[in-house]
C-alpha cells in the first residue's frame, strides 16, 4: 500500500525509518524544499520502498492514506492545498499535526465533503525513540480504518471514537502538563545552577521519582525543550488555547509560554 507524508521532519523522518523495515510499505515523501527533503529521505537506505515526489499532487495521485506532518501553523493551508488539487475518493487523509481540534474539525469536513475519508492522529511520545511504532491516538470517522492499516505494519494505534479532534484534545491536554513540567525543570536548573546548587537540588528531586529513571529522563526532556523550543511555543499556545475554551485560564500554561519565549529568543541571538 502506497503511504503518503507530507512534509518530512523529525516526526516523518523517524515513522518512516521504522515503516521501511515493514513488508508491503511504499512510502511517498513530499516536502516543499525537495532537495533537503530528498537528501535527509536518503537516510532511509532501501531507495525501492520510497519516492521522494516534487510535487504534492503527485503523492495525493498514488497514495491510499496520506498522513500530513507539517509544523501546526501550516496545518490549515496545507489541507487547503489538498482540497484545491483533488481529494483521492476513499482515501484516508490523516491529519498528525499538532494543531487544535477546531482545526481538525474544519479539516475533515473539508476532505469529507471532497469525497476522502479523515483521521485525526495524535502522535503521543517522541519518535525518535521506538520510531514508527511510537503510539498514535486516531479520532474522526477513518480512525478505525487507520488504526487496522496502520497495525498491519507493526504500527501502536489506539482509537478515541469517531469525532475528529478528540485525538487532538487528548495529546493538548496531556501537553500542557509534560511541557509545563519540563519547562519548571529548565527554570529550576537555571536557578540552582546560578546559585551553586544544581547537584543538591536535583538529586533531592530524584529521591522522589525513581532515582535512575528521573535523571536519565529529566535531562534528555530539558534539552529537547531547548533545542525544540519555538515549535514547541506554538504547540504550548495551542494547549492555552483549549484550556481557555474549557473556561480555565491556563496561568501555568501561561508561564511555560513565557519560558519558551525566553529560550526562542536566545536561540536567535
Amino acid at each position: 500500500m502506497k503511504i503518503g507524508f507530507i512534509g518530512y521532519g523529525d516526526a516523518a523522518s523517524g515513522l518512516c525509518r521504522g515503516l521501511v523495515t515493514e513488508e508491503g510499505a511504499d512510502i511517498v515523501i513530499y516536502g516543499r524544499d525537495h532537495k533537503k527533503t530528498s537528501d535527509r529521505a536518503a537516510e532511509l537506505g532501501n531507495s525501492e520502498k520510497y519516492a521522494v515526489v516534487k510535487e504534492l499532487r503527485e503523492l495525493l495521485d498514488v497514495c491510499e492514506v496520506v498522513c500530513v506532518t507539517v509544523p501546526c501553523s501550516a496545518d490549515d493551508e496545507v489541507f487547503s492545498q489538498i482540497v484545491s488539487l483533488g481529494v483521492r475518493k476513499g482515501a484516508i487523509y490523516a491529519d498528525m499535526c499538532s494543531a487544535t481540534p477546531e482545526q481538525k474539525k474544519k479539516n475533515a469536513k473539508a476532505v469529507e465533503d471532497a469525497g476522502g475519508r479523515f483521521a485525526d492522529v495524535s502522535i503521543m511520545d517522541a519518535v525518535r525513540k521506538i520510531l514508527h511504532k511510537t503510539p498514535l491516538l486516531a479520532s474522526g470517522s477513518a480512525a478505525e480504518d487507520f488504526r487496522k492499516i496502520m497495525t498491519s505494519y507493526n504500527m501502536d494505534v489506539s482509537t478515541a471514537g469517531d469525532e475528529p479532534g478528540r485525538a487532538a484534545l487528548v495529546k493538548l491536554c496531556r501537553s500542557i502538563f509534560l511541557k509545563g513540567i519540563i519547562a519548571l525543570a529548565i527554570e529550576t536548573e537555571d536557578v540552582s545552577r546560578n546559585l551553586g546548587v544544581y547537584d543538591e537540588v536535583f538529586d533531592s528531586i530524584a529521591v522522589s521519582w525513581d532515582t535512575n529513571k528521573f535523571m536519565d529522563y529529566m535531562p534528555k526532556q530539558i534539552r529537547g525543550m531547548k533545542e525544540h523550543c519555538v515549535r514547541m511555543k506554538a504547540e504550548t499556545e495551542e494547549c492555552l488555547e483549549t484550556a481557555k475554551s474549557a473556561g480555565i485560564p491556563g496561568y501555568m500554561t501561561e508561564g511555560t509560554i513565557s519560558l519558551l519565549g525566553s529560550l526562542t529568543e536566545d536561540k536567535m541571538i
